[in-house]
């Protein structure tokens, strides 16, 4: 690309900034956690600086919203979330009133969670000291 045709590139690419500001904004709008509308326009510009050989049509906006969208797919697809699972713990002797749940992350499925609450189900079927060495026996669960 001639250094004429690139600094129109660029140009371009930087006019269309805003509509893909308010494009990010909108496709993130519930899911701050993603990260900020500005962070993701600014991947896809930077994105598209380094593949302009990959654009071969007209439709400049078009190939960024892509861009942007597929950079939003992709912290969607790496986003977690941590729940709080209550798996109490059998009696103990200092009496703790708290409950005593364990912090356990769980990845965003619904078959996890499912999964885990059958998990939660059986664990409370067993006698005490099976239940007290299971707790014992579990050092990845930190307790709050």
């Amino acid at each position: 690309m001639s250094a004429g045709l690139a600094s129109d590139f660029i140009e371009r690419v930087v006019a269309l900034r805003s509509a893909l500001r308010r494009q990010a904004t909108y496709w993130i709008s519930t899911r701050g956690q993603l990260g900020s509308p500005d962070d993701f326009v600014q991947d896809t510009i930077v994105t598209a600086l380094r593949s302009t050989d990959r654009f071969e049509d007209n439709n400049l906006s078009g190939w960024l919203i892509a861009i942007l969208r597929g950079h939003i797919r992709n912290a969607r697809r790496r986003a977690t979330v941590r729940a709080c699972v209550p798996l109490s713990p059998p009696c103990s002797d200092d009496n703790e009133d708290d409950g005593g749940e364990f912090d356990l992350p769980v990845a965003a499925s619904q078959e996890t969670a499912l999964e885990l609450g059958d998990v939660v189900v059986a664990l409370r079927t067993l006698s005490e000291a099976d239940q007290q060495v299971c707790a014992s026996s579990s050092p990845r669960m930190n307790k709050r």
